[in-house]
């Protein structure tokens, strides 16, 4: 279901955003290029991506985490120790591990890894435990789960129902573990320590990472469990390609600039947009474990942060926080996220200096999003992908019908059922439990 009250956008107001539409424009054409490819015997996503960008600035910062901090050669490096690791353990392309840690750099470093055997991450949220993580981890059926210290015991707790081979379990120090080459707490019963094995490994990025195409599968990303137990929806190397050309490059961030963010890596718009827009820049990725609204602009300050992920409730939080001498004299001037309400849009953007909003609007299982590309307030901008908006009735949980039998198109500003046509350039590609 969607609503939104966009302002009025008249063609003053879109001939001023042509100054910095042409700015940005050979950077948005190359994007254009990458989300719009869709030849599916080309190398091409997550790693390919990464690959670009080490080989282009290899000594700028890619991440930024509490007092450490890695370059994109380290941090390309590290996966690949990682990478060969796994690929020695058997791990081959298709198959799944299931992946538990907080925002931390071993989970870009895993991602990574991930996405150079061409095996696929279940990013298991890691909020879950008991019967609801049970369903989550036999639903994809890993080879493998690599779990923080930080989750190894609600892992342990549920261990014995799990479908996991009984040595497919590794465990990750909840410490710096690129920089300490040997444990500083002790291993979970039953689980192998992956930092300091992987250390041993070569740095060489396997050959196998030549083998990523459009519909190779990248992550399961599960859904909210709103409606039901979680549902882990198929994420392929060519929706990370759309997400990497449309937002990364229209973002344009560069080597100077930080994107902090809080939103758990385990959904879409923390792994998929933000580190995209991140890794488009050759920007640094500033990670913080969990949101804090006492602690947010503190960290803008020590991670030197120009920009932010967020999400609606994210917003509300800050701006419900009373002023601050913390909230000043930062460098952030834009942000990207989804959910910024209207009716605190303007002041937010106001009391924090924001200038330039990207608003997204999708959905982890959905073939069509809206981003607002312009830069306009109150809206979540323009799809370029054909849609429909319908009349819904939320009580029988069906769209309205005229007396022709045909849905109903719905007027400006009202509440209705987005409707995706689902096509070669706008693909479906659903869950892993088909029949739901």
């Amino acid at each position: 279901m969607t609503s939104r009250h966009p302002d009025i956008i008249t063609t003053s107001k879109i001939l001023a955003k042509i100054p910095g539409v042409l700015r940005k424009f050979p950077k948005v054409k190359k994007g254009l290029a990458y989300a719009t490819n869709d030849d599916t015997d080309v190398h091409t996503g997550l790693g390919f991506t990464f690959a670009n960008a080490v080989a282009a600035h290899p000594d700028a910062i890619a991440v930024k985490y509490e007092d450490m901090q890695l370059t994109y050669r380290q941090l390309d490096e590290w996966s690949s120790q990682l990478a060969n690791y796994l690929l020695a353990q058997g791990l081959k392309k298709g198959d799944v591990f299931g992946v538990a840690l907080e925002n931390r750099p071993e989970i870009l470093c895993t991602c990574l890894a991930a996405a150079k055997t061409g095996a696929i991450v279940a990013l298991i949220n890691t909020s879950q435990s008991g019967k609801v993580l049970i369903h989550s981890v036999n639903l994809v059926k890993p080879k493998l789960l690599v779990i923080g210290a930080e989750m190894a015991d609600v892992f342990q707790e549920v261990r014995g129902e799990l479908e996991v081979p009984a040595d497919g379990y590794y465990w990750w120090d909840d410490k710096d573990t690129y920089n300490h080459k040997t444990d500083t707490n002790p291993v979970a019963e039953g689980m192998t320590s992956i930092g300091p094995i992987i250390h041993e490994q070569s740095k060489v990025c396997p050959e196998t990472s030549k083998n990523i195409f459009l519909k190779d599968p990248l992550f399961y990303v599960y859904t909210s469990g709103t409606t039901g137990l979680p549902k882990a929806v198929v994420f392929n190397h060519g929706r990370w390609m759309k997400s990497f050309g449309l937002f990364g490059h229209s973002f344009n961030l560069t080597q100077k600039d930080t994107l902090y963010v809080t939103l758990p890596l385990y959904h879409a718009t923390a792994m998929v947009v933000c580190w995209s827009c991140v890794v488009a820049g050759g920007s640094a990725f500033a990670l913080q474990r969990k949101f804090s609204a006492s602690n947010f602009w503190h960290d803008i300050k020590k991670f030197d942060a120009t920009s932010f992920g967020y999400v609606g409730e994210l917003c509300r939080y800050l701006i419900e926080t009373p002023p601050s001498e913390a909230e000043k004299g930062n460098r952030v001037t834009k942000v990207v996220g989804n959910g910024l309400r209207p009716s605190i849009w303007k002041d937010f953007k106001t009391r924090f200096g924001i200038k330039e909003v990207l608003e997204i609007y999708g959905s982890s299982e959905g073939n069509v999003g809206f981003s607002n590309l312009l830069n306009f307030d109150n809206t979540v901008g323009v799809c370029p992908i054909p849609f429909k908006l319908v009349a819904y009735d939320q009580e029988a949980g069906e769209p309205i019908r005229g007396k022709d039998g045909f849905m109903q198109k719905i007027r400006v500003g009202e509440v209705g059922l987005l409707l995706g046509e689902i096509t070669d350039k706008a693909p479906f590609d659903g869950y892993t439990n088909v029949e739901k």
